[in-house]
């Protein structure tokens, strides 16, 4: 058995999750990739957990069949009663004027809910040196100086939410080093409450949806038991402690940054 299917299995394991009829269909896609690493999530809110969330990172360069499998698990998806997938979005970014050879990562994820309405599915691609297709995603965006800097000459992962409710969104996830985090011009984005969590960490992902100001905060914590005991949530706590059981460790911790700034932090994404 290889590694990411044990992963795959023992996540399920920990948090008691059965195999529906939605991933079954993940089961079979699982079983028909190849050269992958599999990232495992859960999301507390309002401290409620969920915990079907996992991503596929594509290893290999061969985008367009892998793309092919995935949209074939799209539509198969799709055709379960009261789901609905909408490409509208994908489709006009994605068009015949786009480069796809500027493509230098791809990247899948689930997140299933008991709501059917709230499930989602994601994917995102990356890409660099490509100035015209930077200026296409964020023309989905209200125009913002600090948006063109965070993204603007580096390596950028945005992709689509696709709500099981029809609604398709646009994300961008542009990254910041710890040395990117060094420099004042990005410092001054970030107020001190954010600072102080921010300088725990070798990296960060800020998550901007198109048509959300509040930004999304993905943190990757040098310490990530320090990190924790900070955040204080009953919830996170538990499932530290189930992982740590299992010898895993969170990886990745995603906040909103206006929670943390009014101190009531009732969304948390974690991944391992």
């Amino acid at each position: 058995m290889n590694t990411n299917k044990q992963k795959y299995l023992i996540h399920k394991k920990i948090f008691n999750i059965k195999t529906d009829r939605h991933l079954k269909i993940f089961d079979d896609l699982l079983n028909n990739l190849k050269d992958y690493l599999l990232e495992c999530s859960c999301k507390i809110k309002y401290n409620k957990v969920y915990y079907k969330r996992f991503n596929i990172w594509c290893t290999n360069k061969n985008y367009i069949e892998t793309t092919k499998k995935i949209f074939n698990f799209m539509e198969r998806i799709s055709q379960i009663n009261n789901v609905k997938i909408n490409y509208t979005l994908i489709r006009k970014v994605l068009d015949k004027h786009f480069n796809i050879n500027k493509i230098k990562g791809l990247v899948f994820g689930i997140d299933f809910r008991t709501d059917l309405k709230d499930s989602r599915i994601k994917l995102w691609f990356t890409m660099e040196n490509y100035p015209e297709g930077l200026k296409k995603i964020l023309s989905f965006y209200e125009p913002n100086k600090e948006l063109n800097l965070l993204c603007a000459g580096r390596e950028l992962l945005f992709g689509f939410d696709f709500s099981f409710s029809g609604k398709t969104k646009i994300r961008i996830y542009p990254r910041l080093t710890k040395k990117d985090l060094e420099r004042t011009v990005f410092r001054n984005m970030f107020e001190n409450k954010l600072l102080k969590l921010i300088d725990q960490c070798y990296e960060i992902r800020v998550s901007l949806n198109m048509d959300d100001s509040k930004k999304i905060i993905h943190f990757s914590p040098s310490n990530i038991d320090s990190f924790i005991k900070q955040i204080d949530n009953d919830s996170l706590k538990k499932i530290k402690f189930k992982l740590k059981n299992n010898s895993i460790d969170i990886k990745i911790i995603s906040l909103y940054e206006d929670e943390i700034l009014n101190e009531n932090i009732i969304n948390i994404n974690i991944y391992y």
